[in-house]
């Protein structure tokens, strides 16, 4: 269903009720439900794309599929309702390489030497 514009409130309450997030969209940047699903520590269908490795880094009970493969994207789905969780694994966290700022202060500093 779509939903639309929902408030914050809301998306926190139905993010909290939800048991999975399947997130198969191939024209992101970042996914940001991706960033806002993760905290809840359930499992996570995501398209095999580089912005959604980079946005689940750190997560846990991830998986990946082939946004293009809805037969897979069904194995896991399944394989999920069946209580096997065997395909998910906690995503690593990567090092970001310098220069790099950890706060809006450091990063303008950096940017006005």
């Amino acid at each position: 269903d779509f939903m639309g514009f929902i408030p914050k409130a809301k998306l926190v309450e139905l993010y909290a009720e939800t048991n999975c997030l399947i997130y198969p969209s191939k024209v992101e940047s970042w996914g940001l439900p991706i960033s806002e699903f993760s905290k809840y520590e359930r499992p996570m269908l995501l398209a095999d794309l580089p912005y959604a490795h980079e946005t689940a880094e750190g997560s846990l009970k991830t998986a990946y599929f082939n946004p293009d493969d809805p037969k897979q994207l069904a194995r896991l789905m399944a394989s999920l309702i069946n209580g096997n969780e065997s395909n998910l694994s906690n995503q690593p966290v990567k090092d970001l390489a310098e220069p790099r700022a950890e706060n809006w202060e450091e990063l303008f500093n950096m940017l006005l030497k």
